[in-house]
């Protein structure tokens, strides 16, 4: 299952990974797959993350990926089924400690059928989907408590 006809306003098809935008030093790194950048870019608008983008997932950019992550979190936003690239980044970052977030088309089955719009905002991939879904996953407890660690060990 995937989301299919859609392309990104621009181009980028250069490199196995490119960054977009940069955030600050150990920002969240947002790694959007094929013609999911458009909307991880509106998502991350206001967020301080790293928006890297791959035109496709294989063969998967791995030594790129590894270069780009500058914190532990990782957002992963494909067309595909959610997770089909996870193992992927997991082998690449295997060594390093991180957070994974894959999203994805969803694994239900929609009866009701619309316009890509509607189907990308049923999945949760359109910009206001993707964005609560990254403000749940950076906001998590257990990320806030190890940032409060960490602020409190360099006083």
């Amino acid at each position: 299952m995937r989301l299919t006809d859609e392309t990104n306003a621009q181009p980028h098809l250069d490199r196995p990974l490119t960054i977009v935008r940069r955030g600050s030093r150990g920002a969240p790194l947002v790694l959007a797959i094929g013609p999911t950048l458009d909307p991880v870019l509106e998502a991350t608008e206001e967020l301080d993350t790293t928006v890297a983008y791959a035109t496709t997932v294989r063969p998967f950019p791995a030594r790129e990926l590894r270069a780009a992550l500058q914190g532990a979190e990782v957002a992963l936003v494909e067309p595909t089924l959610a997770g089909t690239s996870s193992a992927e980044v997991s082998i690449a970052l295997q060594d390093m400690p991180h957070r994974l977030l894959a999203l994805g088309v969803r694994n239900v089955e929609l009866r009701r059928y619309g316009t890509k719009h509607e189907h990308r905002a049923a999945h949760g991939l359109d910009a206001g989907g993707l964005r609560r879904s990254l403000e749940a996953f950076l906001d998590s407890p257990a990320l806030a408590r190890g940032r409060r660690r960490a602020t409190w060990a360099r006083r």
